[in-house]
């Protein structure tokens, strides 16, 4: 998993060079705790908020297709109508599952 940073002012960030892959966490639970150390407490924390949030990763299409079958040429009869199918390419890419699968269709 990846390391979430922190700013000054308390936001929680992922750092640009660390994307989260939905190939590989599809979701993400944060635990954050909150600790308020400021004010008459005597020394020890004043107040504590316990959070927990669910975050759902969202599939982007990244990776390039490759095609899986001859590219060979593929001959077309002159008497082929318009929407007729003229052949079916059948490819994949990294993402998981059905997202890839890929079927291109010639017409």
């Amino acid at each position: 998993m990846n390391q979430l940073d922190m700013t000054s002012a308390g936001m929680i960030y992922l750092p640009a060079n660390q994307p989260i892959s939905y190939e590989d966490h599809e979701n993400v639970t944060l635990f954050i705790t909150v600790t308020d150390n400021g004010g008459s407490c005597g020394g020890g924390a004043c107040n504590e908020l316990n959070l927990t949030v669910f975050v759902q990763i969202v599939n982007q299409n990244q990776f390039t297709p490759v095609i899986t079958q001859s590219t060979s040429p593929h001959l077309v009869n002159e008497s082929v109508s318009v929407g007729d199918v003229v052949t079916m390419l059948v490819g994949s890419d990294q993402d998981n599952g059905q997202d890839g699968w890929k079927l291109y269709i010639i017409l």
